[in-house]
């Protein structure tokens, strides 16, 4: 039995670095899909690592991650970068603002 062809989607983030927004809550991220696999994509979400940044080190305390929309549709060989914008919610940290630190895990609907 043949399988079907399937998607490869590859996502890098491009865009994450220093305080991202004028509001220390927030952050701005972009990440860049490609597929390189031999169907189209479906759309999901991806974990995104967030954390507050505090002078020169990280505060380990919540926020930990939010979730960014994966294009679907996206056909083989086609790449896009999408923008995204997130807040926490709670207070900051004194002198702190939100950063990404990573990418985690996808879920594909």
């Amino acid at each position: 039995m043949t399988q079907p062809p399937l998607p490869v989607l590859t996502m890098r983030l491009v865009q994450a670095s220093g305080q991202s927004d004028p509001d220390p809550s927030c952050v701005r991220f972009s990440i860049a899909y490609a597929n390189s696999g031999a169907a189209a994509t479906t759309t999901g979400t991806v974990a995104v690592y967030i954390l507050w940044w505090v002078g020169v080190h990280h505060a380990t305390t919540s926020p930990n991650f939010v979730n960014a929309a994966i294009p679907g549709g996206l056909r083989p060989g086609q790449s896009i970068t999408e923008s995204y914008r997130r807040c926490a919610s709670g207070p900051v940290p004194a002198g702190g603002y939100l950063v990404v630190h990573g990418l985690g895990s996808a879920i594909y609907n």
